[in-house]
């Protein structure tokens, strides 16, 4: 008898349409042996019923959703941690006060290869500052250029006496933070 049991679930276990379940009503040795009598699973003896199985099966299917979803967030955490590290290593340059005023500074091309064009200082990071009258806005830091190394460069932000990077020779400009290093 135990031989057609094990052939009949051979048999179903390689049918392309046998789907497994978690369902003890649906697993493939039910199939095969049919329904169960009343009070009972088979090889558990009495007292086990298939709806004891069945919440036994569900928590076991829980548990591994609940792990899935827990390595995922260890995932997400060890990318948030790493994009934090980068900020902060990105903001060494700061003093214990957060403050940039008086750091030096290079001055990258804004709009091709980034090279240096200028150094300097930083004078303001406040977005409220002026330079000529205009805030800086929340993108832009107010700098003083010390040095021009490339001429005829075009300002980002050019104003009604500023033009050039050459214009600014040892007066304050405002300059995109993205585009400065500090050093």
């Amino acid at each position: 008898m135990g031989c057609v049991f094990q052939k009949k679930i051979k048999e179903s276990s390689q049918d392309p349409n046998y789907k497994s379940s978690f369902s003890i009503k649906d697993d493939l040795l039910s199939q095969v042996i049919g329904p169960e009598h009343p009070g009972c699973v088979r090889g558990l003896g009495f007292g086990a019923t298939s709806s004891n199985i069945n919440a036994q099966l569900q928590v076991v299917s829980w548990k591994q959703a609940m792990n899935n979803k827990v390595n995922e967030v260890m995932e997400r955490q060890k990318v948030m941690e790493e994009i934090i590290s980068q900020l902060t290593s990105s903001m060494s340059h700061r003093d214990d006060n957060g403050n940039l005023e008086g750091k030096p500074c290079k001055f990258l091309h804004w709009i091709a290869s980034g090279e240096v064009v200028a150094y300097g200082e930083i004078s303001s990071t406040d977005p409220s500052a002026l330079v000529d009258d205009v805030p800086l806005g929340p993108d832009c830091y107010k700098v003083w250029v010390r040095d021009v190394l490339i001429s005829n460069i075009a300002l980002p932000r050019p104003s009604r006496l500023h033009f050039t990077v050459d214009d600014t020779m040892a007066s304050t400009v405002a300059w995109p933070s993205k585009y400065i290093d500090l050093f």
